[in-house]
């Protein structure tokens, strides 16, 4: 199991990412970095939150088990606990109130998750309640992804104002990055950006294009804001494009955006910036992309990579 970091987050039907009212994200959220217990052994009895893990060993969020002196064989089951308090003043706070959010980083392997004791996910997959657990799970390819989890803010598997037990499960484990914390879902879950991977040079206008497609992949909330698209060279810091647009998606919508930059041989940023009219809330991303290489014995520029 290489590294490992929960993060807990209690959102509802959009949460933020930055906003413009300067708002500090951990207002919002609890990071779950001490109190975590870990074992190499596999029962279903460790999701029990009446489970007793006095004996398991501690481990700390965002490191290494082997950097904290334990061994680990691939093809193994390991599982990892830990308690936490949840008021519901997150809830009551939280610009969107419908769900909670369980983030646990980037994992390249597979995972079973348990909510006080109750099954509620797999492979980054949320599940309803009463499925039942089995093993089929270890045989999906690892994905390099953020695992992230949804439960409506109304499920019976989640205690407000009481203790709460998580409990993950995996196999064959490569935890990689992310930090155990646990906020209300917000906006960013909801507006989706699909940078594409292609970028075509013009060599008649001397530029180089693509397109940004935004979506709306919320089933009953509908965006408007504003999108602002800026790109800058990564060694100058100079703006090379800037944009604005003014959007308004209903639930399961996308929108696509050409994007024209310059031809240069150095890399270049993206960045786009979702301002919310109703919230305030920025929602922010960014890519790098590939620069182009001009030659005098090619016609065509070259995409470098």
């Amino acid at each position: 199991m290489k590294k490992i970091i929960f993060a807990f987050i209690l959102m509802v039907t959009g949460s933020f990412f930055y906003s413009c009212k300067r708002h500090d994200v951990s207002n919002y959220h609890t990071q779950l970095e001490n109190g975590w217990k870990f074992k190499i052994d596999d029962s279903v009895a460790f999701a029990q939150p009446t489970y007793n893990d006095l004996q398991w060993k501690n481990f700390i969020a965002d490191t290494t088990i082997y950097t904290q002196g334990y061994s680990y064989n691939n093809d193994n089951y390991c599982w990892y606990r830990m308690r936490f308090f949840i008021s519901s003043d997150l809830k009551k706070n939280a610009f969107l109130k419908d769900s909670l959010k369980i983030y646990l980083g980037m994992i390249g392997s597979r995972d079973q998750v348990f909510l006080n004791g109750y099954f509620i996910g797999q492979n980054n997959k949320s599940l309803p309640i009463n499925i039942p657990i089995n093993d089929t799970f270890t045989s999906i390819d690892p994905m390099n992804t953020d695992k992230i989890y949804f439960l409506s803010s109304k499920d019976k598997r989640i205690h407000w104002d009481s203790n709460n037990v998580l409990a993950i499960r995996v196999f064959d484990s490569k935890f990689k990055k992310g930090f155990p914390y646990f906020s209300m879902k917000g906006i960013e879950d909801y507006i989706q950006y699909n940078k594409g991977d292609f970028y075509k040079p013009n060599t008649t206008t001397g530029k180089v294009d693509t397109v940004l497609t935004v979506k709306n992949i919320s089933s009953n909330i509908t965006l408007k804001g504003i999108i602002e698209i800026t790109a800058e060279n990564c060694s100058s810091r100079k703006k090379v494009y800037e944009n604005k647009f003014v959007i308004d998606l209903k639930p399961n919508v996308s929108k696509s955006y050409a994007i024209s930059l310059p031809f240069t041989t150095e890399n270049t940023n993206i960045y786009f910036q979702y301002v919310d009219d109703v919230s305030s809330i920025i929602v922010k991303d960014s890519i790098i992309v590939p620069f182009v290489l001009v030659k005098s014995s090619k016609s065509v520029p070259t995409i470098i990579r």
